[in-house]
């Protein structure tokens, strides 16, 4: 039970509302004279809609179509489209080209027409992509833009190509399209001179060792020219390991890059060593695979590394 005291003092203190909204309870200032303004909060209004709030990353739009200015620019909309994303590195990733012609012409927009440096590094990075198909094109791509690095890579990469192959066929003419005849003439110096030190490489090897089946075999046919062995004096090697050498040596003329461990061309070179009676038969595959892996093909690289690339960049 309540005293009455207490309901007393309850009746007589004022309300919630008493103190929000009647200010006549509220005492006076002693040195201004006026009554201190309250400073409460405006209430809050219930219910209704809250605003809506646009998604992040909308930008605002024109009321009008016609307010859309319009920028002419004399590119087609896939070149400068790709011109575009060159300067987002991650639409860089998704980028991709026709061919050597479409990146040559974004080459010259972005180099040429609106000087634009800084944006070389990924334009090198999209040419190298194409210097296996197109060595000669991407070698006279980046001569002309100064990617020197990358036109040496170029031009030892045009050693896997038969040059007469590259000039006479009519669908290679994106190859030689783009190069000076300067840098042509270089390159091909370039392409002769690896050709024939690549070619001269495997008479040049040690290939008489006594050690080897070829040389000490007596059983199957041999090559008519003697050899000088060491410590043996003139010796008849074995006919399959000297046509092998002459084989190489043609293809390497032409194509200084072609690799002499291919498959293909081994396979009747192993064939003709598997039909001796003898040691060819025994050892000669076996002495084969490790004078290809261990001197022959090092000596081929050896000698197209010796060669210089005589251009200027």
């Amino acid at each position: 039970m309540v005293p009455p005291e207490a309901d007393a003092k309850t009746k007589d203190s004022p309300t919630v509302s008493d103190i929000e909204y009647n200010f006549s309870n509220l005492p006076t200032t002693p040195k201004g004279g006026k009554k201190p303004e309250p400073n409460l909060a405006p209430p809050l209004k219930m219910g209704g809609n809250p605003p809506k709030k646009k998604p992040p990353g909308v930008l605002p739009q024109p009321s009008d179509a016609s307010d859309v200015p319009v920028i002419p620019v004399a590119e087609a909309g896939r070149l400068f489209d790709s011109f575009l994303q060159l300067w987002y590195p991650g639409a860089q990733l998704l980028m991709t080209f026709s061919g050597v012609e479409e990146l040559n012409t974004l080459l010259e927009l972005t180099l040429c027409k609106y000087d634009l440096p800084f944006l070389a590094p990924a334009l090198e990075n999209y040419l190298q992509a194409y210097i296996e198909q197109h060595p000669v094109g991407v070698f006279a791509l980046a001569c002309q833009y100064g990617w020197g690095q990358l036109a040496r890579t170029a031009a030892k990469q045009s050693l896997n190509f038969d040059f007469r192959t590259v000039c006479l066929r009519s669908g290679n003419n994106s190859q030689i399209k783009h190069i000076s005849v300067e840098l042509f003439q270089a390159l091909l110096v370039y392409h002769d001179a690896c050709g024939v030190a690549a070619s001269s490489a495997g008479r040049l090897l040690p290939w008489t060792d006594p050690r080897y089946s070829w040389i000490r075999c007596a059983s199957c046919a041999a090559h008519t020219a003697s050899s000088e062995v060491p410590g043996l004096g003139p010796r008849f090697s074995r006919a399959w390991i000297i046509d092998y050498l002459d084989e190489a040596a043609a293809m390497l003329k032409a194509r200084p890059g072609a690799s002499v461990e291919d498959h293909l061309f081994l396979a009747n070179t192993q064939e003709r060593a598997a039909l001796c009676p003898s040691f060819c038969r025994v050892d000669g595959l076996c002495d084969f695979a490790h004078f290809i892996v261990e001197k022959y093909v090092p000596a081929v690289n050896a000698a197209i590394d010796a060669v210089p690339l005589e251009i200027p960049f």
